[in-house]
């Protein structure tokens, strides 16, 4: 879903980790994508 968020509307990089943070499924994602 936070892929969808980020798609439909940018996210500045601070904006990004606080998704990542209150979304820890996501963080394991957006840990892989990173990475």
């Amino acid at each position: 879903m936070a892929v969808g968020q980020a798609s439909s509307k940018p996210l500045t990089f601070d904006e990004f980790l606080k998704l990542l943070e209150t979304r820890p499924a996501s963080a394991f994602i957006g840990g892989q994508i990173i990475r």
